[in-house]
């Protein structure tokens, strides 16, 4: 299964803003998706993402670990 950067930058952008421990909820980002790993790719394919995180100040990189499921 293959899943498409700009996909996962969709789903990123919108879970990021509700999970508590995500620093930057209250300031205006954006976000871009970028893979850095395949881990695995049986029986699932386990993937290390960064969210690349833009701010006025600058770009913080979140790593996110996604397991792809049909």
């Amino acid at each position: 299964m293959r899943v498409e950067t700009t996909e996962v930058t969709r789903v990123l952008r919108d879970w990021l803003a509700h999970q508590r421990w995500f620093a930057g909820k209250s300031r205006a980002s954006t976000v871009q998706a970028r893979l850095l790993a395949t881990l695995a790719e049986q029986p699932y394919p386990v993937h290390i993402w960064l969210a690349d995180v833009s701010y006025s100040e600058g770009v913080e990189p979140d790593q996110v670990p996604i397991v792809l499921r049909t």
